[in-house]
């Protein structure tokens, strides 16, 4: 609003008064639908690209609008030679400055559409809006563009600041795993020599004895069996073997559970008699 700027002038939103002479002539300057329709596409748009300076309700339409433009042509890798991409609230001078800038660059850009530094000052948005949409396609267009390069980039930081960790944290896991693998599937012993004397290994047929025994104890009859072809009857070998063995899981005999029992027979008559003192206590 500016109030008798010395030609006795006010300007009063959209009206116009002059107050020269008695009579008030009023001027009502009224908005175009479709100029406000094209105006609330090219914000979707804008907003649609990544611009949320737009949902400000603050700033005005040619404040969002030049933004807009600015970021998009910034987007495609172009430079605009805007101070802080551009100034809010400008006066007149300095809108028309920043809109032949921005003219200047889509002009290098190659825009399909043309429109001139006062249809984007004067907020002609039927000729703004085909410019938004093709500055908005090439804004999509970039990123895919330049995605993959992106992400590679992305992955290579984090691969030199987290590389080491990943590797120590899978190489334990792995050695965890094998751990694991190793005690699962280790030699198991399925029967014990009853023979305890220790005889000397320096005939080759107690060595070979003594190697089928540790076969036959260990669940691999398989193996003996394979080995002893020459042999006429290798499972009577494996047979006499094992007669002179106990199965590993029994290892506790009969007469160790006897000698247990006869160790404990004097505590078990001791509590037994304790008992029967109590009960006879407690009839008188």
């Amino acid at each position: 609003m500016c109030k008798d700027t010395g030609e006795n002038w006010i300007f009063d939103n959209c009206r116009v008064r002059y107050r020269g002479y008695t009579r008030i002539t009023v001027f009502d300057v009224r908005e175009d639908p479709e100029q406000k329709a094209k105006c609330d596409e090219t914000m979707e748009l804008l907003l649609a690209a990544g611009y949320f300076r737009v949902r400000i309700k603050g700033l005005s339409d040619f404040d969002k609008v030049v933004g807009g433009l600015a970021w998009s042509t910034q987007a495609c890798n172009f430079a605009v030679d805007i101070d802080v991409l551009y100034q809010e609230n400008a006066i007149l001078g300095q809108k028309i400055a920043l809109t032949e800038r921005i003219v200047l660059v889509l002009s290098r850009m190659k825009c399909p559409h043309a429109i001139g530094p006062h249809q984007i000052q004067g907020g002609d948005f039927i000729h703004i809006f085909p410019v938004v949409q093709w500055l908005v396609k090439r804004v999509f267009e970039r990123r895919a563009d330049i995605g993959d390069l992106n992400r590679a980039y992305a992955l290579n930081q984090y691969v030199k600041q987290f590389g080491e960790l990943i590797d120590d944290t899978k190489s334990t896991s792995f050695k965890e795993n094998v751990e694991d693998i190793r005690i699962r599937h280790r030699p198991k012993r399925r029967y014990r020599c009853l023979d305890s004397k220790k005889k000397r290994l320096n005939n080759i047929d107690e060595r070979r004895k003594r190697i089928h025994s540790t076969l036959v104890e260990f669940g691999q009859m398989h193996q003996l069996l394979d080995t002893s072809a020459g042999n006429e009857k290798p499972q009577q070998d494996v047979d006499a073997l094992i007669k002179n063995m106990i199965d590993e899981k029994s290892k506790i005999t009969t007469q160790i559970v006897n000698s247990l029992v006869n160790q404990q027979q004097d505590t078990l008559r001791g509590i037994i008699e304790d008992f029967e003192e109590k009960v006879n206590n407690k009839k008188i």
